[in-house]
């Protein structure tokens, strides 16, 4: 469902860049037990990368 979101998004854009970004980090936590992790991915963490963050919720 998310890579076919993506199509519709420019991928140079905020939300493009957010999308790819999300794509790469989820399948590195599969495994996981605790969900943690997704609380580092909201749009407004610090440790997203600069570029995916949104600047208010």
């Amino acid at each position: 469902m998310a890579k076919k979101a993506q199509g519709s998004v420019l991928p140079k854009s905020e939300t493009g860049k957010g999308f790819e970004y999300l794509l790469t980090e989820i399948p590195k936590h599969m495994e996981d037990k605790n969900l943690e992790f997704l609380d580092d991915l909201l749009p407004w963490s610090d440790k997203l990368p600069q570029e995916c963050r949104k600047t208010n919720r």
